[in-house]
């Protein structure tokens, strides 16, 4: 039975530290192309750069065109592939949530509160011309990494990359702070509900309830951060999740439907059709891989 593969992080002495950079020259090579052309889903967070080129990258069955000086954050569990693209240079990031808490303490939450903040719109415009002084922090980064006998590496790689982590935030964080921490708050703790209980809970109304607030404030914090009502979200959430268990293990259509609250599994297929353009069954055929 075809599947999207399950990517896990692979420790090697290099890698020990539960954290890689490698440049996009030497992860596009052809021994990689095949697996890496094909939707797969990865089990750890992935930050790409882009220095060069422009093209599109694919998250969750959905294409998300990138340009020079554009990064895409790309959290644990998400379904992504690249398409070839042979001019291409930057730098791909791939850390464990391990590596966060071991070796950033609690600057690890900030670091995971970035990738929910970014989730529904993943690409940020980082690197601004003609400076590129991001392109130097990255540059460091990665050299330093490539240092595996340099006598406190894991110190220097995560206080470099921590760096790198504000100078991220600083190019998204670019309205008042004081409002945006405010939605952040919020959107975070809606995303959050909405991730645990998506499978039972599909109102605004009981979400905003848990949460203690009015539905108006939901929608409104939805809506500013990330430029869609809090209804659509939770929409876009399902989808997801339909999708997922479409692409990844051999669970009937049927069960899918009873698993995600639907009373019959032609609601889940008319719901499905009615956003994606095609039936659960037409979806998954076109989007099933070999592992």
């Amino acid at each position: 039975m075809k599947k999207v593969k399950r990517i896990q992080f692979k420790f090697t002495k290099k890698r020990l530290l539960g954290f890689e950079i490698v440049s996009l020259k030497e992860f596009l090579t052809p021994k990689n192309i095949p697996m890496i052309t094909k939707q797969y889903r990865i089990e750890f967070y992935n930050i790409l750069f882009i220095v060069k080129g422009e093209g599109v990258h694919e998250i969750d069955f959905v294409e998300c065109p990138y340009h020079v000086g554009d990064l895409i954050l790309i959290s644990k569990e998400r379904v992504h592939r690249f398409h070839y693209n042979e001019d291409l240079e930057g730098y791909f990031i791939m850390f464990t949530e391990e590596f966060l808490y071991e070796f950033l303490g609690g600057d690890a939450v900030e670091v995971l509160n970035l990738f929910k903040e970014t989730y529904m719109n993943p690409k940020v415009k980082f690197m601004s011309k003609p400076e590129f002084v991001e392109k130097d922090q990255l540059k460091l980064l990665y050299n330093f990494y490539s240092q595996g006998d340099m006598e406190l590496r894991a110190e220097i790689i995560s206080s470099t990359f921590r760096t790198l982590i504000l100078l991220i935030k600083q190019k998204y964080l670019k309205i008042d702070k004081i409002i945006k921490q405010k939605n952040n708050n919020i959107f975070l703790q809606f995303a959050n509900l909405v991730d645990q209980h998506i499978k039972e809970i599909k109102t605004v109304e009981a979400y905003a309830d848990m949460m203690y607030v009015s539905k108006k404030t939901v929608n409104l914090m939805t809506r500013k951060a990330v430029d869609m009502s809090a209804k659509q979200f939770i929409i876009n959430s399902l989808i997801l999740e339909i999708k997922r268990n479409l692409c990844f293990g051999n669970k009937t259509i049927g069960k899918i439907s009873d698993e995600l609250g639907f009373a019959e599994s032609s609601n889940m297929t008319k719901f499905f059709k009615k956003y994606v353009g095609s039936t659960p069954k037409e979806f998954r055929r076109m989007n099933k891989y070999e592992s």
